[in-house]
């Protein structure tokens, strides 16, 4: 148990992140523990002086600098957060945009002053670089081009070529702020393997039935619903040909793909957390 609290403290260090106990429990990595055994590995470590704690934060040893940091980022990252929500709720208007989440730093509150806003954004097959192109054009239209990171990913290709612990907490980290069709349980069925790293995770994304605006729609299936389903599927069947032209000429006026939390910062914090964790392997023979 303690070298597993130590691997999460550690990991969370490399982002200035001090954790709660109950926030250790949650991203503890690769150990499955409820509080009280976690409670129990806290006190051998704390009497050990390998991990320290003030103002209910926990942190690895001579790190107290960091209790002042979370506190300091609370406060930028709240302001930050309600022009997240805001501009995610535009992009509503994009009938082919399936999920929008608060990634990144934001979704910790853990936001300094020249940080982006990092946004994921799930997209219905054949309508990436179509939903790219409007939604990069309105949120320059709302002055966020430069504040605002999007990243654009197709259900076509939900689960990652790239699985470690950074990837990993990406996903689970993400704030949603809406989503149709219950896309964020396909999105987490598609990436099941980051159960495997952080197995204490728990969701408060309901995953009922609902609705864009926050409120909950009790879908029943009935004849009517079955009559606009039909017409629906017609309706699509006679317009994908069109919109199918329309997204390879949206490819090709748009320049470079995204890779959702695949750039150096990724490479160098995975290469940094693997260095201390051979440090972490020798300190305990």
């Amino acid at each position: 148990m303690e070298i597993a609290i130590l691997k999460t403290l550690i990991y969370f260090d490399l982002f200035d992140f001090p954790l709660k106990a109950w926030e250790i429990q949650k991203w503890l990595i690769a150990r499955k523990s409820d509080l009280n055994e976690l409670d129990q590995g806290l006190r051998t470590l704390i009497a050990q002086k390998k991990i320290a704690h003030r103002h209910g934060l926990i942190f690895l040893k001579n790190r107290e600098v960091l209790v002042s940091r979370r506190l300091r980022k609370l406060v930028l990252s709240e302001k930050l957060l309600s022009t997240a929500y805001f501009l995610s709720r535009i992009l509503l208007i994009i009938p082919w945009i399936q999920l929008v989440g608060i990634t990144g730093d934001l979704s910790l509150m853990n936001s300094g002053k020249k940080d982006r806003i990092e946004l994921l954004v799930l997209t219905s097959k054949n309508r990436l670089w179509v939903s790219r192109l409007l939604a990069l054009g309105l949120l320059d239209l709302f002055g966020a081009k430069k504040k605002c990171a999007p990243y654009f990913i197709s259900i076509e290709a939900l689960e990652g070529s790239q699985k470690d612990i950074y990837v990993a907490h990406q996903i689970l980290q993400m704030k949603v702020v809406w989503q149709r069709n219950e896309m964020y349980r396909k999105y987490l069925y598609a990436n099941s393997w980051v159960f495997d790293l952080l197995p204490n995770w728990i969701t408060q994304v309901d995953y009922g039935t609902r609705r864009t605006d926050g409120r909950f729609k009790f879908l029943k299936l009935n004849d009517q619903s079955c009559k606009v389903n039909f017409k629906r599927n017609r309706l699509q069947k006679l317009t994908d040909p069109v919109f199918l032209r329309l997204e390879i000429w949206a490819k090709q006026v748009q320049k470079g793909t995204d890779q959702p939390f695949s750039d150096l910062a990724q490479l160098a914090i995975v290469k940094e957390y693997s260095k201390r964790l051979r440090r972490l392997k020798m300190a305990n023979g």
